[in-house]
């Protein structure tokens, strides 16, 4: 009998939990996504797939703040690529550049965002750089750049202490000004961002 009693209370158990469990996963599933983070994957999914196959990276991950709008985006990538500041400084920009423009010209997505036009200080874009061997590259070479909150950091990875060491850091803009005197064909948030900097002075 105490037998029978134990079993019937360890099966009203799974049962009940199977119950919490499955009112809890109905209830995720009913709730509905914001309209604005469906307008930031429409421009983020396009953007990763096009960065990854144009310049062979990989996607390595990425979020942001979508609390109550789009206050920021971050997206990671990994390269296999040997590249020193001024390298890792172009290709950066010139992502970071194209990520922008794309948020930029969405006219779904300019309603929800924190602010318009969205500038540097509204993206977090990194991109590791990793050897053949999917470790981070010799300290000769930068293992990370990292755009973000209106500012470029470059770091290299010490492999005896097994951690990331900023050698360099510098205004988003002041890299900006550098990577454009290499390309003179502006995307659009340069167009912008030079224009007000014009008007102030």
């Amino acid at each position: 009998m105490k037998k029978f009693m134990l079993y019937a209370v360890v099966a009203a158990t799974i049962l009940l939990g199977l119950a919490f469990t499955v009112k809890w996963d109905k209830s995720d599933q009913n709730e509905e996504v914001p309209i604005y983070i469906k307008y930031a994957d429409s421009i983020t999914n396009p953007y990763i797939k096009d960065m990854c196959k144009q310049h062979n990276l990989s996607y390595f991950g990425g979020g942001g703040g979508f609390l109550y709008n789009v206050e920021n985006i971050n997206i990671k990538f990994i390269s296999k690529k040997q590249v020193d500041i001024e390298q890792a400084r172009n290709f950066l920009i010139t992502c970071s550049e194209e990520l922008l423009e794309r948020i930029n010209t969405s006219d779904k997505i300019r309603p929800y965002l924190d602010h318009y036009p969205f500038t540097k200080k509204g993206i977090q874009l990194d991109i590791c750089y990793f050897d053949q061997k999917r470790t981070w590259n010799n300290p000769r070479f930068i293992a990370q750049a990292t755009a973000s909150n209106g500012y470029v950091y470059y770091a290299v990875f010490d492999h005896k202490k097994r951690e990331l060491k900023t050698i360099y850091k510098e205004s988003y803009q002041d890299a900006l000004k550098i990577a454009q005197s290499h390309n003179g064909n502006l995307p659009f948030a340069s167009r912008i961002s030079i224009k007000r900097n014009n008007k102030k002075t």
